[in-house]
């Protein structure tokens, strides 16, 4: 059983204690181990494996890569065409589940910029993107790699000072 699974089904059972039916999923909420970015990648991944062998189904190989060239320029559009669907569908997926469980921004932050940095996309993909993590997750601002650089640098800064400077 899968991460995933754990928390649609955490949606679905409940406990009765007294009179009151109380959702596992409460039970499931801010614990830490959202919090880590191999279980999101983990599930990320898998999601995209299972959509690119519903995509290319008996095309769907490890040599999938050097096979990329035999396919006429028709079928390639229509691959990646159906590839950044189902990217869409499987962000949208993850961001929805993330949100259930109330995982941290700065997860949410790391886990957003780690798919797009690993990913080779045009900058109107990332647009939308950008705009899909700002409708499903609302308090996020955009996910730009200059702003993380800033807060990087000002994190750097803060630790810096309160290490190196003393009063006098």
């Amino acid at each position: 059983m899968t991460p995933q699974h754990i928390i649609e089904l955490s949606q679905i059972l409940y406990k009765i204690e007294g009179n009151q039916k109380i959702k596992l999923i409460n039970s499931l909420i801010e614990l830490d181990i959202w919090n880590q970015m191999d279980v999101w990648n983990n599930m990320f991944m898998r999601l995209m494996c299972i959509g690119k062998s519903s995509i290319y189904q008996e095309q769907y190989g490890l040599d999938l890569p050097s096979r990329w060239n035999l396919f006429d320029s028709n079928q390639q559009t229509q691959y990646r065409i159906a590839e950044t669907q189902d990217f869409k569908k499987n962000l949208s997926t993850l961001l929805d589940t993330m949100k259930i469980v109330r995982v941290n921004d700065k997860t949410l932050n790391q886990f957003v910029g780690y798919i797009l940095s690993q990913m080779r996309f045009d900058e109107i993909f990332r647009k939308e993107i950008d705009k899909l993590v700002k409708e499903k997750c609302p308090s996020q601002n955009s996910l730009t790699i200059n702003d993380s650089k800033e807060q990087l640098l000002a994190d750097m800064r803060k630790l810096y000072d309160s290490v190196y400077l003393t009063e006098d």
